[in-house]
């Protein structure tokens, strides 16, 4: 701890400068013993004596008691020789008193007793052994006893010092460490409570988008994307006390990936513009299309800055703008990016700033409290900045506004720009924007700022019109290529607009909610924000209507060629990470125990293994790393990945750091279950859903990505959420264990086979109890604990996760005294399940879920793959352009999935396609299309060049 460090540095100071007395006055001593004409050797053992303190010193020998102890003989020693061999020995009391009063700077009482015995041994010596002065002669005694008496006080005065001075620090220590105990409680209690609240608030997101799913009713929609929307908030907040309680306590660790920075500004802008809600606000995006395209840093964590610097400047922002600039500048390292956020708010006080980026810090109590958010984003994301290493500045003026700037070092892996210009030769643009529509001079300042430096860097023939009339003046002399105007102009006069669509592209920038105010279908509509990379779209050829809407990422997939293996020792967790699986069409097979899945995984290949921590005789650590053991590529590529319910701040690094590839908590919340999926999974196995089958939204209705997504997870046959009567089961939640089993139908599947396994389960930890093997029933109560969270027995299973603690740290009487609370809730439980009328419709399943044997287990062979000819392959190219121009990452995923069931001059085009693929998924189109014509070629080219030769 910090004290203990300050405490550390005190007392080598406290020792260098008795060293440094020490030698100054032995120096003195010597001088005063060659003055005198005594033995030479008298002051080369004083000045060696001093070098010894030095050389204790400076050797850091032992401890810091030891060193002072040796110090203190020293010392006593020099004062010793200098003594016996003076016979003045009113000359000798000064350095001994000199001399014990540097040793009380070790503050030590032991040690200042210790000085008295060279007292009486000078004493001894003269007035016994050498008799240089008589102890008889009473003007001797009237000498010597006032100067020993001032001695002996001194030494007293000392001591009750150093005792009392002793005290006080002892007393100071015990209040630094209560303090550092409430400090780290109030981290503990911080990071306890945001788990506790994570899970109701899972619960009601993911009721609400599975209510979304099922349901169509405008006003029900309505209302549960109120209740979604709550809970997102509300899970964000909970977010904030977490990360800063991690940041707190150190844990919180870069998770550095490759990233495209365009996909981060596509995400924060339409973050932002859901951010803004209502208020009359202008965003603007002055972005640097030289940006290299991929990059190497922690995406999240910037998203999570550039994101609560929006929030802020929304928050405070009532009319006006915002503007949102990314640059950067090369580095030998890779570059410094440079994100800078400026509003027109109500700005800032200096007093304000100093305080700025404290924890909890509100400048505006009153405003917050309509405003939300308790004062952590700043201050979180300023710890964050400085974890990567980065700066973060703000200047601000009371009712002017606020800029919030911060640059971070990023190494880059491509150096090709994020927007890149095709034809530029073949351009001729026009802009007309009527700045008088805005009516905050600073909004029209940056707008035509922006336009300047948009011009500047796609270096085309542009003509800026400040009027509708030098418009058409203009057009008539030189026809445009593309022509980019607002609502408000396009209103000026709809009708030539409309006449200049049908042979020059016209594209307005308008807000969505006023997309109904067009409709002529040749208008290209781009929505706002009007930055640079949906520009270089439509100028490269677009002529959708996406062009600046949200980068679409795939939604719902399927896997039916993938296989895991799944460990586990208890069945019903088996059951539900099937069940979810299910979802995906994924083949599981299960294992039991370590030792089986050492067997089971050298019988068949797997995709990756999702595996259990917490398992009897070999738990899920030590069979991962056995098998990395194994010889052959197959055991130590395959992704293993912890499936476990240890999920506490710093578990998710422990166990990539022995060895896991990935990390999974339980239970499973779909949307991180999806994530894992897309990382582990090979990427030829997945095959994203075509959009038609996906979109059940009406034409007229926006559709954000998450609404996508959730239209996308349709229920399988006999797995729909809903039922006819509602599902009570005594005070189970039962919507929270639905959620967690993946539907009502796989919900009551496990609750059936952990009903009929329930009297085998029990037995098994009354056994462990009564032969106290508390290693085992560590592991016993920590499944009892998973399952009835999945089941929805929070009381049981809040019992059973305390005993798995206590299990855990060894409080063994903790564990007597509340095992029978534990089974006398567990019997409650039963009796409920016992009495669950929903059970006796639902038929178990008796073979163990997974196991797979026979043919069933064998992949089939594939037949061969059809051949396509240039022609076909050249129409595939076409699509792919379109889906490129008009931004749909979907469907350019979707072509691609069916150039795999075909091979291309005699090779399967799946083996080719990866790096197309995950251009796409990081939104860089423009490149995987030129991958995918660059694959053509190579492979054509090859072909043709084996012919020639033969």
């Amino acid at each position: 701890m910090e004290y203990f460090n300050q405490n550390k540095q005190n007392l080598r100071n406290t020792e260098r400068f008795v060293a440094i007395f020490f030698s100054l006055y032995s120096i003195n001593l010597c001088i005063s013993v060659i003055r005198q004409k005594q033995d030479a050797w008298i002051p080369v053992c004083i000045f060696i004596t001093a070098l010894a303190s030095w050389a204790i010193f400076l050797s850091k020998y032992k401890t810091f008691r030891t060193r002072a102890a040796i110090t203190t003989l020293l010392i006593q020693s020099n004062i010793i020789i200098y003594a016996t061999h003076t016979n003045d020995l009113h000359a000798v009391i000064p350095t001994f008193m000199v001399l014990t009063v540097l040793v009380a700077f070790y503050g030590s009482a032991k040690l200042q007793w210790l000085t008295l015995i060279s007292l009486f041994y000078i004493i001894f010596y003269h007035g016994v052994i050498t008799s240089s002065f008589s102890l008889a002669s009473k003007e001797t005694l009237f000498n010597l006893l006032p100067q020993t008496g001032n001695i002996l006080c001194l030494e007293l005065i000392i001591y009750i010092w150093i005792k009392k001075r002793n005290q006080d620090n002892e007393e100071m220590y015990q209040v630094i460490d209560a303090l550092v105990e409430a400090e780290q409680s109030k981290d503990d209690f911080l990071a306890n409570v945001s788990h506790e609240i994570r899970t109701p608030v899972n619960t009601i997101c993911g009721m609400s988008e599975m209510a979304l799913r099922e349901h169509s009713l405008d006003k029900l929609r309505e209302e549960v994307f109120d209740i979604r929307d709550a809970g997102h908030n509300l899970m964000a907040l909970v977010s904030d006390i977490l990360d800063f309680s991690q940041l707190q306590q150190g844990k919180m660790d870069l998770e550095e990936e490759a990233y495209n920075i365009s996909s981060t500004i596509n995400d924060v802008i339409n973050m932002a513009m859901a951010r803004k809600g209502d208020k009359p606000l202008e965003f603007i995006v002055d972005c640097n299309t030289e940006i290299p395209c991929e990059l190497l840093g922690d995406e999240k964590k910037i998203r999570r800055v550039i994101m609560n610097l929006v929030d802020n400047a929304v928050k405070f922002t009532n009319e006006g703008g915002i503007l949102i600039n990314i640059s950067f500048r090369k580095e030998d390292y890779g570059i410094n990016l440079c994100v800078s956020v400026k509003d027109t708010g109500i700005g800032m006080s200096e007093e304000s700033l100093e305080k700025l980026f404290e924890r909890f810090c509100q400048l505006d109590t009153r405003r917050n409290r309509l405003e939300g958010g308790i004062g952590l984003g700043l201050a979180i994301s300023r710890a964050l900045i400085l974890k990567m290493g980065g700066t973060i500045t703000v200047r601000s003026r009371l009712g002017k506004g606020s800029i919030f700037r911060f640059v971070i070092p990023q190494k880059v892996l491509n150096e090709k720009p994020i927007g890149q210009l095709n034809n530029r030769e073949n351009l001729n643009v026009a802009t007309y924007f009527d700045m008088e529509q805005f009516d905050m001079l600073t909004v029209r300042d940056e707008y035509s700022k922006f336009i300047i430096h948009m011009v500047q860097q796609l270096k085309v023939k542009c003509h800026v019109c400040r009027n509708l009339a030098e418009l058409k003046r203009r057009e008539k002399l030189t026809p445009f290529s593309h022509i980019f105007i607002s609502l408000e102009e396009y209103q000026e006069d709809a009708t030539y607009f409309d006449r200049l669509a049908k042979h020059t592209r016209v594209i307005t920038v308008i807000e969505r909610y006023n997309e109904k105010y067009i409709t002529n279908p040749d208008i290209i509509r781009l929505y706002k924000p009007f930055y640079m990379l949906p520009v270089i779209t439509i100028l490269n050829g677009s002529r959708g209507n996406g062009g600046g809407r949200q980068m679409v990422r795939p939604g719902k997939f399927i896997a039916p060629d993938a296989h895991v293996l799944v460990v586990d020792d208890n069945t019903m967790n088996i059951r539900v990470i099937e069940g979810l699986l299910k979802e995906y069409q994924i083949k599981v097979t299960y294992a039991s125990s370590g030792h089986e899945a050492l067997e089971v995984i050298e019988n068949m290949c797997y995709d990756f293994v999702f595996m259990d921590h917490m398992m009897p005789e070999m738990d899920g650590i030590e069979t991962m790393h056995r098998i990395r053991k194994k010889a052959g590529v197959y055991y130590q590529k395959t992704p293993i990945i912890a499936l476990t319910a240890n999920a506490a701040p710093g578990n998710r690094e422990m166990f990539l750091e022995e060895g896991f590839d990935d990390f999974l908590a339980k239970p499973v919340e779909i949307s991180v279950l999806e994530r894992v999926l897309k990382r582990n999974l090979p990427e030829e196995k997945i095959i994203f859903q075509q959009k038609e089958t996906i979109n059940n939204n009406t034409p007229d209705t926006p559709i954000s990505e998450t609404e996508n997504h959730a239209a996308a997870l349709h229920q399988t046959d006999g797995e729909n959420l809903e039922t006819t009567e509602e599902l009570v089961i005594g005070d189970l939640n039962v919507k929270q264990g639905m959620l967690y089993c993946g539907g009502q139908q796989q919900y009551l599947n496990v609750l059936e086979m952990y009903y009929s396994q329930e009297e085998e389960k029990r037995q098994e930890l009354e056994t462990l109890f009564q032969k106290q093997n508390w290693k085992d029933y560590t592991i016993k109560i920590h499944a009892l604990k998973s399952i009835m969270k999945s089941m929805g027995a929070d009381t049981l299973s809040r019992k059973a996760k305390a005993l798995e603690d206590a299990g855990k740290r060894e409080d063994i009487p903790y564990i007597l005294n509340h095992h029978e609370e534990m089974i006398a809730e567990y019997h409650r439980v039963i009796g409920e399940l016992r009495q669950c009328p929903f059970l006796s419709h639902v038929t178990a399943q008796k073979t163990p879920p997974g196991k797979q044997t026979g043919n069933a287990a064998i992949k089939n062979e594939r037949e061969p793959l059809p051949e396509l000819d240039d022609a076909s392959f050249q129409q595939f190219l076409a699509e792919m352009e379109d889906s490129v121009y008009s931004l749909d990452g979907e469907q350019m995923l979707a072509i691609l999935a069916k150039l795999q069931e075909y091979q291309y001059c005699r090779t399967a085009l799946s083996e080719k396609l990866e790096p197309v693929r995950k251009k796409i998924e990081m939104s860089d189109y423009m490149s995987a299309f030129d991958t995918l014509n660059d694959i053509r070629d190579n492979l054509k080219n090859k072909t043709e060049g084996g012919s020639a030769n033969a």
